[in-house]
């Protein structure tokens, strides 16, 4: 689950010079079993590390058991209930009495059936829609299942298409009232397997037709709150610009962004997954960079689909399997190793890792990196690194898998070349781009991309064989990601030029088929990178 790209770390940054030295957790080694330990760990009282090394332990007649931190050097009494674990174990911290147990996924479709949705697009989703609630119903059966449909109001169907109630009038300029009113019916709100409802919802949603306007930050709020203590996933299918009640982007008002932002943090920590498909239309802007937060904070994926690919997009959003929920990371090393950047965490500080971040829900394909620099020459001839990820189980039990390695320190770059995993550098620098792209620095995420290229051709020659091979075939990813990164800076500099003021350009918004870019890069796993170059 924990992997580095070297088994050596660099004594100083002088020796591996502009090459990332990387750490990757990958969550789909989370449906592999590991030993289980019954108690919690024995954590350090300062730095917050697990004991996983038994030899540290030591007995004293006056003290009892007490460890010297590996990674601090504290100081620790053990108390006598816990016990040590190995460098990968679970722990069980406890039954969170607030959690219910969680027996099904859940997903919620969001769909716009505002007038722009007329003809082909709508009867495009519906397809779609009828295709994944009929592959859930054979392959997951126990997925439950709901729908919100949004126009100038927002409904919320159940299976025999009864309207369980609607968001309109004043209450959509107030997130407020509109949590209000649907707290009001959330006890109405049955959401049930699709192995008992699919023919319902099959008949039900060809009956969606389209009118109006687009009232869709109400109908996120709403999703939000109807899913805030089940977890799972909500999928959101648009095709045009917010324009109606809370969140509306249309006009020069920046303050409707702030609700998907708001809403993102929110999702995250209830364990919700978000999902953005965007439906093209060359006359329609639909801002889908302030739509971006959602998916990138939650870990979700976000799609710019022609009408026709609409159904490709939605098989994998709603493909991805939930592999753990309520998660938090943390990243434990030594003082003089500093924890520099995070990618596939939506932008967030890497030092912040050192407490913990909050994730909510990860699927199997969900990768986050780490990179490590040395902030001081190392002194140490061994370097300790931990990760702890804390989860809920499906009973509702609160465990903790903690992994720790140790890698020998090196002021020599020959060894860390000689035990170099080439694909974990190069899926960061694609991840740290496509965060970068998402923030409109398109010259910043050429730059990470050209540096790391530039650092496997630097090392390629002294590699042995099998890693300069795989050098060349991280070249080639590297290529292609740089060759979109222009294409990206090309179309953003046609889009200011577009919107200068009286001779002075406009910081323009990321293009709708660039925010889906950026975020689709942001989230890219080694597997998707790699293998696609067999």
């Amino acid at each position: 689950m924990f992997k580095t790209s070297s088994e050596y770390f660099p004594k100083d940054r002088k020796v591996l010079k502009d090459m990332p030295w990387v750490g990757r957790v990958s969550f789909a080694d989370m449906k592999e079993k590991v030993k289980e330990i019954s108690t919690r760990p024995i954590m350090c009282s300062n730095c917050g590390a697990a004991l996983t090394n038994p030899d540290l332990i030591q007995e004293s007649p006056s003290k009892g058991k007490t460890f010297n931190c590996e990674f601090c050097g504290t100081l620790n009494v053990i108390p006598p209930e816990l016990m040590p674990g190995t460098d990968l174990s679970e722990f069980m911290l406890g039954q969170l009495t607030t959690a219910k147990p969680i027996t099904e996924d859940t997903l919620l479709a969001v769909i716009d059936i505002s007038g722009s949705m007329s003809g082909g697009k709508l009867a495009a989703v519906k397809e779609s829609l009828i295709r994944t609630v009929t592959d859930l119903s054979v392959n997951a059966p126990e997925t439950t299942f709901g729908l919100l449909a949004f126009h100038s109001e927002v409904y919320c169907y159940d299976e025999n298409m009864k309207k369980i109630f609607t968001v309109s009038g004043d209450m959509r300029y107030s997130v407020e009232e509109i949590t209000k009113a649907v707290e009001s019916k959330r006890k109405d709100v049955e959401l049930k397997p699709l192995k008992k409802t699919k023919q319902k919802w099959v008949s039900n949603i060809q009956k969606l037709r389209d009118i109006d306007m687009t009232a869709l930050g109400p109908a996120m709020v709403a999703g939000y709150v109807i899913m805030k203590d089940r977890g799972g996933r909500i999928i959101l299918l648009t095709d045009g610009l917010a324009n109606e009640g809370v969140g509306a982007l249309e006009g020069s008002s920046t303050t409707g962004a702030q609700l998907y932002e708001d809403l993102a943090i929110k999702a995250a920590n209830a364990s919700i997954i978000i999902d953005v498909v965007g439906i093209k239309d060359p006359s329609a802007f639909m801002a889908l960079e302030a739509l971006a937060v959602m998916p990138m904070q939650t870990g979700g994926t976000m799609y710019y689909a022609q009408a026709d690919e609409i159904a490709d997009a939605m098989s994998s959003s709603s493909g991805g399997k939930i592999v753990a929920r309520g998660v938090k990371m943390r990243f434990i090393a030594p003082k003089d190793v500093e924890l520099a950047e995070v990618s596939g965490l939506g932008g967030a500080e890497a030092d912040a890792l050192r407490k913990g971040i909050r994730i909510g829900s990860v699927t199997e394909d969900r990768e986050v990196y780490i990179r490590l620099n040395p902030s001081t020459k190392v002194k140490e001839k061994e370097v300790p690194i931990q990760v702890q990820v804390s989860y809920m189980d499906e009973e509702g039990n609160q465990r903790m898998r903690v992994m720790t390695k140790r890698v020998k320190v090196t002021d020599d770059a020959k060894p860390i070349i000689e035990t170099l995993d080439v694909e974990l550098p190069a899926t960061y620098a694609v991840q740290r781009a496509g965060e970068e792209q998402y923030r409109g620095e398109v010259a910043k995420s050429k730059k990470i991309l050209q540096e790391t290229q530039n650092a496997y051709r630097a090392v390629q020659n002294q590699a042995p064989a099998g890693i300069a091979k795989a050098i060349r075939k991280a070249d080639k990813v590297l290529d292609d990601e740089i060759e979109e990164a222009e294409k990206v800076a090309e179309r953003q500099k046609e889009e200011m030029s577009k919107r200068s003021v009286v001779g002075v350009a406009q910081a323009a918004p990321i293009a709708d088929e660039d925010a889906a870019m950026s975020m689709q890069r942001a989230r890219k796993s080694s597997k998707e990178l790699f293998d696609d170059e067999e």
